[in-house]
């Protein structure tokens, strides 16, 4: 049967035509593909380019990458990606976007590798045995074993909780040295179960230790209360020495640790307590603390007061200025309640916080050393402020374990 002249140009491509042939059609398949990699590994490169770039740069353009730099081992990792994707794209075809983009990735890796590095090099400095699996850690829950209001403030309970030491010989220990907790907030927000501290709680009950942390009423624009918060800290630590017995606990031998604020109470706790100048809202026997690790501490209150990112805290806290209230700041700042009686000091502060800057704890640190207080400072390489929001970083992993080991080297 013939076919009609309408049928073969239906069918039959016109003269001089080649019809698509399977592996044409892959190949425009295969550059699309490679051009949508092209474009997402470009943004990638990009974003980690700038965070790494601005760990190198002043406060306040280092923020993000001082605060990412907690984060090291992830920035490795997505470099080493990186190169793998940019690498493969630049053997496919050379052209000068794909070369600036392997650049990028090469400074990239670099610049992680710096970071890494230093903080790296500050744990073998340390004799930190760093577990190099808990480098990709991510926070979680570590809920206490036990709630108890310790005290009430204006008509609102003030409660602390308790984490039990585990793994240790009852049979051959009776009781187990005591860490007291206090949160940071700039005195004004946070609490005992927030952020990281349920975690550092329980990796030093973990190590054998009674872990309690305490809140305390919170500052605010309408309630300064600067004279008030101590004093609950020294409720909480007289309700310590009372009832830790009950939880397996040892009063004689109590350290204390406080981060950001909760780092200038904690200071101010011991070293006012042991100096005999401390009194509790609640009465009660305060212990003696053995030793304090403050970390990246509100030290000093008119340098938090003098940068702008930290003068709202101070201000909330004491109710003004340094102008206006000299002796709020005078009575909240550490290095005024230094004396022979103040306990052995870990100060741990990261080299680019942007909040509560490392100048208050520096001073307080040569304080410590003129003064003959046995005392360490750990400066975290990039670290910013909250670099413990990493649990398995190293800056986190070195300030855990020197903490340990400062606290067993004086007795608790």
């Amino acid at each position: 049967m013939s076919s009609s002249p309408s049928d073969a140009n239906a069918t039959d491509p016109p003269a001089g035509a080649q019809a698509p042939t399977p592996s044409t059609a892959a190949g425009r398949s295969n550059g699309r593909a490679e051009r949508i990699l092209l474009v997402l590994l470009s943004l990638v490169t990009v974003v980690v380019f700038l965070v790494v770039a601005s760990t190198f740069l002043p406060f306040p353009v280092n923020v993000v990458g001082a605060t990412l730099s907690s984060f090291a081992a992830y920035l490795c990792a997505i470099a080493l990606l990186l190169a793998v994707g940019t690498g493969w794209l630049l053997w496919r075809r050379r052209t000068w976007v794909r070369q600036v983009l392997s650049g990028l990735v090469v400074l990239s890796l670099l610049g992680a590798g710096v970071i890494g590095g230093r903080q790296l090099a500050l744990a073998d400095r340390e004799n930190v045995d760093l577990d190099l699996t808990a480098l990709f850690d991510l926070p979680g829950s570590a809920p206490p074993d036990e709630s108890v209001d310790y005290t009430r403030f204006e008509g609102e309970d003030v409660a602390l909780s308790i984490w039990r030491p585990q793994g240790r010989d009852r049979s051959s220990e009776a009781e187990a040295p005591i860490v007291f907790l206090v949160h940071g907030g700039g005195w004004v927000t946070g609490s005992r179960l927030e952020g990281v501290q349920p975690e550092h709680a329980r990796w030093f009950a973990e190590r054998g230790y009674l872990v309690v942390s305490a809140d305390y009423t919170l500052s605010d624009k309408q309630r300064h209360l600067w004279n008030v918060t101590e004093s609950q800290i020294g409720c909480a630590l007289a309700w310590t020495a009372a009832n830790a017995p009950r939880y397996g606990g040892d009063p004689s031998r109590l350290a204390m640790i406080g981060e950001s604020a909760g780092g200038n109470l904690a200071l101010q706790a011991a070293y006012k307590g042991n100096a005999g100048k401390l009194t509790s809202s609640c009465g009660g026997e305060l212990p003696e603390v053995k030793a304090v690790s403050a970390l990246y501490p509100g030290a000093d209150m008119e340098v938090l007061y003098n940068h702008g990112a930290s003068r709202t805290f101070a201000e909330q806290y004491t109710g003004g200025s340094p102008q206006q209230y000299q002796d709020r700041y005078a009575a909240t700042t550490t290095v005024n309640h230094i004396s022979p009686q103040s306990p052995p000091t870990l100060l741990t502060t990261g080299a680019s916080d942007g909040l509560a800057l490392p100048e208050g704890t520096y001073q307080l640190y040569d304080r410590l050393r003129s003064d003959d207080v046995p005392s360490h400072l750990i400066d975290i390489p990039y670290g910013q402020h909250g670099f413990d929001l990493a649990t398995g970083g190293v800056g986190t992993q070195v300030w855990r374990q020197a903490t340990l080991r400062w606290f067993a080297d004086h007795g608790v």
